[in-house]
């Protein structure tokens, strides 16, 4: 996660390296599809719920506080996480965190 080094100007922020937090792209892919569904979630201080499009791909943006926020936060690539989909509990391994 984010580890703080304060100095008397102003503090800095030193992100571990390849693990999910504040403004990662993050790609799931679907376990349990044929096909490998895949979905983008930008993790951002602010606009959680909002959907954008990136060069063809829509990329919801959340919260470090939202409920998917919350289960991505401080994972790596090849962890599992479980997402509410319509309803039902659905796997998805994540892919890439850019």
């Amino acid at each position: 996660m984010l580890t703080r080094l304060f100095d008397k100007k102003q503090p800095a922020l030193i992100k571990e390296e390849g693990v999910i937090d504040l403004w990662c792209l993050v790609t799931l892919t679907e376990l349990e599809s044929s096909c490998g569904t895949e979905k983008y979630f930008f993790i951002s201080p602010c606009a959680g719920g909002l959907t954008i499009e990136i060069i063809e791909k829509k990329v919801c943006l959340v919260t470090p506080f939202s409920p998917v926020g919350k289960k991505l936060l401080g994972k790596v690539v090849g962890d599992e996480v479980e997402l509410l989909q319509n309803g039902k509990q659905m796997a998805y391994e994540i892919t890439t965190i850019e």
